[in-house]
């Protein structure tokens, strides 16, 4: 089943990085990915950060917070 984005949201996502919401999703398809915390320096929030291969490359996105970690978080 494909996810769902706010086209809205989307649009801005794409503009900003881009790449599409739905895409930062797939990359969770790799088996292999590696989810690595992350301090953001200005206000010092807990981030994650993904490292995946996707269809053509190496990729890394930045879900927000703890609750954008599928499976497990180092």
């Amino acid at each position: 089943m494909e996810p769902s984005f706010d086209p809205a949201k989307d649009v801005i996502n794409r503009a900003k990085h881009g790449l599409s919401l739905a895409f930062g999703a797939r990359i969770f398809e790799d088996d292999n990915h590696l989810v690595i915390p992350s301090i953001r320096p200005q206000d010092k929030e807990d981030r994650f950060k993904v490292v995946a291969k996707s269809e053509t490359s190496f990729s890394r996105v930045f879900p927000s917070g703890a609750e954008g970690c599928r499976g497990s978080c180092l």
